[in-house]
C-alpha cells in the first residue's frame, strides 16, 4: 500500500533522475546518458538497506560513499589488467566518468540518507532541488542554453521538475485551507514565471550566438539557422505572403545579417565601426531608413502580410530605402504587413566591376575600419579554412572568380544537403563539417563559405532570411513557407554594395528524405491571396513620420516595468516564498532565542497543539494545557515551565 511517505519518495526519486539527466546533457560526448541515472537507483537500494539496519547517519553516508569508491576502482582496476579491446576502451572511459560518478555518489547518498532520517531535512530539501536545478542551467557562458534544441523543450523539461518538486512539497505539509489556496496560486504563477525566465535566457543566448531573433512557441523564427545544431527540422507551413515585381524574384528576402565573428559563438549580429545599425524590427510610423548610394541598383517595391511570423519583424531585399507599416483589415488569418521599398541588383556585370577588390575607401562604400571588420577571423579557424581556400584560387587572378571557385566548391563538389548533419564529437561543428561528414544544411554552407573569403581578405557576412520560387508566382504575389527559411553569404563589390552568393549545394546526403511544399499555390495561398485582394482597400498606411518624443515618468516606469518583468515576477516569488518559510520557521524561532517565557511557553503550546495526532499521549496534552493556562493567568511563568513545555514537544515528535 502507497503511504504519504512512499509517495514523496516516489517523486523526490523522480526529481533526482531528472537531476542526473541534466549533466548528461551537458556532455554528451563523455558521458553516456543513462551512466548517472542508473547509478543513482543503486544508491537508492544502498540508501535503504542501511536504513533497514539502523545505521547511523553519518556512519550510513561514509559507508554508501566508500562502497561505491571500492566498486568503481575494482571496475577500473579490472579493465586496466585485461588485455582486449573493449576493457581498454571502457578503460579510457572510465578514466573521464569515474569523477563525475563520485560526485554522484556524495550527492545521492547524502541527500537520501538525510530524507531518510531526517523529517526537517525532508520537508525542505525542495529548496535545495530548485537551487541546484537552476545553477545547472545558469551554468554556460553568454545564455549558451545548448542542452535543447529549442526553448521550448527546455520549458517542458523545468515544468515537469517544477511539478514534481511542488508535488512533493504539498505532501509533506499537513495542509488546511489556507496553505492549499497559497500553493494553488502559487503553482500557475511558478510555471508563468518559469515560460518568462526561459524564454528570456534563449533570446539572450540567440542574441549572444548570431542574431537578434526572438523565437516562440506557436510563429516561426530563425534560431535554428543562426548556429550550427546537430539536426534541425522544417514544415511547409506557410509564414507570409510576399508582393513584389517578378523581376526581382531571384533576390534574397533578408531577414537580418551577421557581421561578427567569433570563434565560440560563430557569426553573430555586429555593428561594423563605420556603418549604421541595420534594421530588425518594422518601425511603427513610415520611416526613411539610412542607406548607402551604389551602381547598378533600382528601386524594388515590395509589400510582406505575415501569416505566421512577429508582426515586428521587418524583412526586406539588399539595401532598404524606407518603410510604410500598414493598418490592415479585420483579420484571423494575418497579424501584420508593410510596404518597404529596397535598391536591389536586376543583374550584376561581372566582367566590369568584379575583377578589383575593394581597398578599403569612402569611395567604394566601404571605410579601412570596415574593410578589417569584414574579413576579420581568429587564428584557429584560419589554419582550419585557409589552406583549402588558398589551394582553390592560387591560379585565378580575378576578385570575382575567386568568389566563384570557393562557391563551387562546396555546391559542386563532395559535399551533400542534410538536415542531421550530427554532432561533433569533440564540439567543433565547422570543423567536423568540412574535414569529416561534408554534409549540412543551408547555415554550414554560408559560415564555411564566408569564412574561407575572410582567410583570403574578402569581406564577407552571413546573411539569413528566405528565397522565393518564382513558379509559384501569382500576380506578382508569393506564398513564403517555413521551408524556405535560408542563411547564405554576402560578399562586398566596390560601388556596387554586398551581393548575395549561395554556396549550399543542391546534392542530396544519402537516406535524407526531404519534404518540401513547394506548391506554385495551394488551397491555403489561394483563399490568402483572394482575402488580400478583397481587402486591399481597408490598407491604412501609417505616414506619419516617426519622431522622438520626451519620456514622462509614467512612460519610464512602463519601460522599467517591460523590461525588468521577468526579474520582477522572481523577486515577488522569491519574497512569497522567503516570507512562507518564514511563517513556518517563526515559532522555533521563538522557542529558541525569545527571553519572553510566557511567549516560549505558548508557543510551544501553539506547535504542540498543531502537529498532536488523535493517539497522542493524553497526561502529555493534559500536562501542555496546565502549562499553557498558567502562562497565560499565572503571576510568573519560570524557566522551568519552558523547559518541560519544550519536553513535551519533543517527545511528542518522537511518538
Amino acid at each position: 500500500m502507497l503511504t504519504r511517505f512512499k509517495v514523496i519518495f516516489l517523486f523526490r526519486s523522480f526529481s533526482v533522475l531528472l537531476l542526473s539527466v541534466i549533466p548528461s546533457l551537458f556532455l554528451f560526448e563523455i558521458l553516456p546518458p543513462l551512466i548517472l541515472p542508473v547509478w543513482s537507483f543503486i544508491i537508492f537500494f544502498l540508501c535503504f538497506k542501511a536504513e533497514e539496519k539502523k545505521i547511523k547517519l553519518s556512519s550510513a553516508i561514509f559507508l554508501i560513499f566508500f562502497t561505491g569508491i571500492i566498486f568503481w576502482f575494482i571496475i577500473f582496476f579490472i579493465c586496466k589488467i585485461i588485455s582486449l579491446e573493449i576493457f581498454d576502451i571502457l578503460y579510457l572511459r572510465l578514466g573521464i566518468i569515474i569523477p563525475f560518478l563520485f560526485l554522484q555518489t556524495l550527492f545521492v547518498s547524502t541527500t537520501t540518507v538525510l530524507f531518510l532520517k531526517k523529517e526537517k531535512y525532508r520537508s525542505f530539501e525542495p529548496v535545495l532541488f530548485f537551487i541546484l536545478f537552476s545553477s545547472l542551467f545558469w551554468t554556460q557562458e553568454n545564455y549558451s542554453l545548448s542542452v535543447f534544441d529549442r526553448y521550448i523543450y527546455a520549458v517542458i523539461f523545468s515544468i515537469v521538475f517544477l511539478l514534481s518538486e511542488l508535488t512533493r512539497l504539498f505532501l509533506s505539509f499537513k495542509f488546511g485551507k489556507r496553505q492549499i489556496k497559497f500553493f494553488l496560486f502559487l503553482l500557475p504563477a511558478l510555471v508563468f514565471i518559469l515560460f518568462f525566465i526561459v524564454k528570456k535566457y534563449n533570446e539572450n543566448s540567440v542574441a549572444n550566438h548570431g542574431g537578434l531573433l526572438q523565437p516562440t512557441l506557436f510563429q516561426f523564427d530563425f534560431s535554428d539557422y543562426l548556429t550550427l545544431q546537430g539536426e534541425i527540422k522544417m514544415s511547409g507551413d506557410l509564414v507570409l505572403v510576399a508582393h513584389f515585381n517578378g523581376e526581382f524574384s531571384h533576390n534574397m528576402l533578408r531577414r537580418l545579417y551577421l557581421s561578427g565573428w567569433d570563434k565560440s559563438k560563430g557569426f553573430y549580429e555586429k555593428t561594423a565601426p563605420d556603418e549604421k545599425p541595420q534594421i530588425t524590427v518594422l518601425p511603427k510610423t513610415k520611416k526613411n531608413l539610412p542607406h548607402k548610394k551604389f551602381l547598378l541598383r533600382e528601386a524594388a517595391e515590395q509589400e510582406y502580410f505575415f501569416v505566421n511570423l512577429s508582426p515586428s519583424s521587418f524583412i526586406a531585399m539588399d539595401y532598404p530605402t524606407s518603410v510604410i507599416p500598414y493598418t490592415i483589415w479585420d483579420s484571423k488569418k494575418f497579424n501584420g504587413g508593410y510596404k518597404v521599398i529596397s535598391e536591389a541588383v536586376y543583374s550584376f556585370a561581372g566582367d566590369i566591376y568584379g575583377e578589383v577588390p575593394p581597398l578599403g575607401n569612402d569611395e567604394e562604400g566601404l571605410s579601412p575600419n570596415d574593410l578589417k571588420f569584414y574579413t576579420q577571423i581568429d587564428e584557429e579557424t584560419f589554419s582550419l579554412v585557409n589552406p583549402k581556400a588558398k589551394e582553390l584560387t592560387q591560379d585565378i587572378p580575378g576578385y570575382l572568380d575567386k568568389i566563384l571557385a570557393i562557391k563551387n566548391y562546396f555546391t559542386d563538389g563532395d559535399f551533400r544537403y542534410s538536415l542531421k548533419p550530427g554532432k561533433a564529437p569533440d564540439g567543433n561543428q565547422l570543423k567536423y563539417f568540412l574535414n569529416e561528414t561534408k554534409k549540412g544544411y543551408c547555415t554550414y554552407y554560408a559560415f564555411s563559405f564566408a569564412l574561407m573569403l575572410r582567410s583570403l581578405g574578402i569581406p564577407s557576412r552571413v546573411a539569413v532570411g528566405f528565397f522565393v520560387q518564382p513558379e509559384s508566382e501569382i500576380l506578382n504575389y508569393y506564398p513564403v513557407r517555413a521551408n524556405m527559411a535560408h542563411a547564405w553569404t554576402e560578399v562586398f563589390f566596390s560601388e556596387i554594395g554586398w551581393l548575395s552568393f549561395d554556396a549550399t549545394t543542391q546534392q542530396l546526403a544519402s537516406g535524407e528524405n526531404l519534404n518540401f511544399s513547394f506548391n506554385p499555390g495551394g488551397d491555403e495561398f489561394n483563399f490568402l491571396l483572394s482575402e488580400i485582394l478583397e481587402n486591399r482597400n481597408e490598407i491604412q498606411y501609417v505616414e506619419a513620420e516617426e519622431k522622438e518624443t520626451e519620456q514622462t515618468v509614467s512612460d519610464y516606469i512602463k519601460k522599467f516595468l517591460k523590461k525588468h518583468i521577468s526579474f520582477l515576477w522572481i523577486t515577488i516569488i522569491l519574497i512569497v516564498l522567503f516570507l512562507f518559510l518564514l511563517y513556518k520557521i517563526f515559532p522555533y524561532a521563538v522557542l529558541k532565542f525569545s527571553k519572553n517565557n510566557r511567549r516560549r511557553v505558548l508557543t510551544a503550546g501553539m506547535i504542540f497543539n498543531k502537529k498532536k495526532k488523535k493517539n497522542a499521549n493524553f497526561k502529555a496534552i493534559e500536562k501542555m494545557n496546565a502549562l499553557v493556562k498558567k502562562a497565560k493567568f499565572a503571576p510568573l511563568c519560570s524557566e522551568q515551565d519552558v523547559n518541560d513545555a519544550v519536553l513535551i514537544l519533543k517527545n511528542s515528535k518522537s511518538e
